[in-house]
Order: structure tokens, then C-alpha cells, then sequence
């Protein structure tokens, strides 16, 4: 909860279910980035996934420090928690969707 003018607000979260499937995908890319790389790879990986889970995990006050962040002259309200936990489920998966588009197509070789 935070306090807002005087009034609490409420922030929904992602359920249970939710949680446990990001961060098994995110332990999926780095045990992938280990077995392929290394750890500096490993390190990149896990600071690019940084915010996509935060969106995930916390989609409601993600938006709100997105709001402030932007100039007021594009602010007109805050981002529903339900956009943010949309992209932030987009910047997870599409990572690991291109790669096994990429190993189908044989561009790359199968691990």
C-alpha cells in the first residue's frame, strides 16, 4: 500500500502462479547463457531481465514511476498495471521465442 494525498492506494500484484513462471524463465536464459557463454554472460543476461521481471512482478508501481518519469506535457495518467504487465511478459518471452525461431530455421546450431 502507499499513501497518495492522504488516500491509500492499493496495488495489485501478480498472482503466485505468475511469479514462479518468470523466474523459471529467467533461470532457464541463465542457465542457457552459462552453458553457452559464461558468466559475464550471465551477468548481461541477468541485468537486461532486470526490468522485465519488475514489470511482471510489480506492474502497478512500475507504471507509476514511468509516469513520473515522463515530461508533463505527455502525462495525462498513470499506466494501468495490466500494459505494463503486457510488455513486461513480451520483453520476457520474445528473447527466448526468436532464438528457437532462429535454431528451427537452422541459422544456428542446435545446442
Amino acid at each position: 500500500m502507499s499513501e497518495s494525498d492522504g488516500e491509500l492506494i492499493e496495488y495489485e500484484r501478480p498472482g503466485l502462479m505468475s511469479r514462479l513462471l518468470s523466474t523459471l524463465i529467467v533461470v532457464l536464459y541463465l542457465r542457457l547463457a552459462h552453458a553457452y557463454g559464461g558468466w559475464g554472460d550471465v551477468l548481461g543476461i541477468f541485468a537486461c531481465l532486470v526490468v522485465p521481471v519488475a514489470c511482471i512482478w510489480y506492474p502497478d508501481v512500475m507504471g507509476l514511476a514511468v509516469a513520473m518519469i515522463r515530461p508533463a506535457i505527455f502525462r495525462t495518467d498513470l499506466i494501468p498495471g495490466s500494459v505494463v504487465l503486457f510488455f513486461g511478459w513480451a520483453a520476457l518471452i520474445l528473447p527466448g521465442a526468436v532464438l528457437v525461431g532462429v535454431w528451427a530455421a537452422g541459422l544456428v546450431a542446435r545446442p
